[in-house]
């Protein structure tokens, strides 16, 4: 029962800290440009930026101590294919969560993808397409990218919290089960040890059909 107790403790202040964090700290990278002005996406990715800010739900690394620390890494546009160094730049940044964005151009189509990265992980948790047919529209997509991009990452952490509890649940249900169902006797000596089991151990296996339990005799000579 103690160990009970001391599981559904434990499980609580996981999920406590789980819930319970401060705020994320986010970087938002500048977005990249492929196939089209590399000044306007830059304003874009400014406007981006701002708002993301202006939302409250995360605090937003400075823009210039993001470059710095970059210049000290020797970061470079290529590196955020690797996952280490991603991961590197994050943690010197003291960041939770790394979000980068690269506007192209597809036919007459203007193509915006977001990618919100996991610092620890560094797994994409969460992304999100918008297309539209002139780069000022773009202008007006940035707070449909936010909630877009927000709305999915909180999604996959519930995802993830559901899973934590259920193991949890599963954990406590399994070692409350096997603390109050397992019986020990002690038998008083090795006469009585063979005649509980029989020859060939027969009474054992009739007792177990006939209880539904199962039977485990120390035949160890006292």
């Amino acid at each position: 029962m103690k160990k009970l107790v001391f599981l559904l403790i434990l499980l609580f202040e996981m999920l406590f800290t789980l819930f319970a964090q401060g705020r994320p700290v986010v970087v938002i990278v500048p977005f990249d440009a492929k196939g089209v002005n590399q000044d306007e996406v830059d304003v874009i990715s400014e406007v981006f930026l701002s708002e993301y800010t202006s939302t409250g739900k995360a605090t937003v690394v400075d823009r210039n101590n993001f470059d710095k620390i970059a210049a000290q890494q020797k970061f470079q546009l290529s590196d955020w294919s690797d996952s280490n160094k991603v991961a590197e730049l994050g943690s010197a940044l003291n960041a939770h969560q790394i979000i980068t964005g690269q506007i192209s151009q597809f036919g007459s189509q203007f193509v915006c993808t977001i990618k919100c990265i996991d610092v620890n992980t560094t797994e994409v948790v969460s992304s999100t397409v918008k297309r539209v047919a002139t780069m000022d529209a773009l202008f007006d997509t940035c707070t449909a990218l936010i909630r877009d991009i927000e709305g999915k990452a909180k999604e996959e952490a519930g995802k993830n919290a559901k899973e934590i509890l259920s193991y949890a649940i599963q954990k406590c249900a399994a070692d409350h089960t096997s603390e109050t169902t397992v019986s020990i006797v002690n038998l008083p000596n090795d006469d009585m040890k063979g005649r509980i089991i029989g020859r060939e151990g027969r009474n054992i296996k009739t007792l177990e059909t006939l209880t539904g339990i199962d039977l485990i005799i120390d035949d160890t000579p006292d």
